[in-house]
């Protein structure tokens, strides 16, 4: 499973947080999203996991968009999450 996001941009308001974001996230990999407050990095997770929509382009999952899969056929494959914060 890979998951593929071609030219998503979101804009809350006049400030766009998310410009043109590009990046394939292959399967059995660890990916981290890091940057300051305010860069987008939950709002891409957001999109990614279909809390929101982005303004314009795409997330794939196994070659197919999102928006094509129903949410139980997405929810049969795993996908996981992980949040590591200092104890």
């Amino acid at each position: 499973m890979a998951i593929e996001i071609k030219n998503i941009n979101k804009t809350y308001g006049t400030k766009k947080v998310v410009d043109n974001l590009s990046v394939t996230i292959p399967r059995g990999k660890i990916t981290s999203f890091i940057g300051p407050n305010g860069a987008g990095k939950s709002t891409v997770l957001a999109i990614i996991s279909r809390l929101l929509r982005a303004d314009s382009g795409t997330v794939s999952l196994n070659g197919v968009p999102l928006d094509q899969q129903k949410s139980s056929d997405i929810a049969k494959q795993p996908f996981y999450f992980k949040t590591i914060q200092p104890h």
